[in-house]
């Protein structure tokens, strides 16, 4: 296993909540792990995050200032999710627009959480994180 992805789940489903424990391998994780939408949530409460409530349904224009995975500029992306995180320690935040994190990767590790989807809009993010 070279990479993982861990999706999302359905705009009501939080049984990935009650099962954090089976997350636990992320916090010793050495490769490229990127969490979307739930991924992410997961991944932001394996590093002490907690949970916002904030729902967002639809396409939105938003500003990232990012360096990785060729994610820089004005996108337009696609929310699903009622539920985000607030940033995690040792995490910077890439989203300019909202005050909670909707692109973050971890300070010193290949770990990155996507709130929106780029499966909708946005797959030249995940291309980007695939390739060798």
């Amino acid at each position: 296993m070279d990479k993982v992805i861990i999706s999302g789940t359905s705009l009501k489903n939080f049984d990935y909540m009650k099962s954090l424990d089976k997350f636990s391998w992320i916090k010793n994780f050495d490769k490229p792990l990127l969490g979307i939408c739930a991924g992410m949530q997961i991944i932001g409460l394996t590093f002490g995050s907690k949970i916002l409530e904030e729902k967002h349904v639809g396409a939105f224009r938003e500003k990232f200032n990012c360096e990785h995975l060729d994610f820089k500029g004005e996108k337009e992306v696609y929310y699903l999710h009622s539920k985000a995180v607030n940033l995690p320690l040792n995490f910077f935040k890439f989203n300019l627009d909202l005050d909670y994190p909707t692109f973050f990767k971890h300070k010193k590790r290949e770990i990155y959480g996507v709130l929106f989807h780029p499966e909708v809009y946005n797959g030249e993010l995940i291309r980007e994180f695939v390739k060798d």
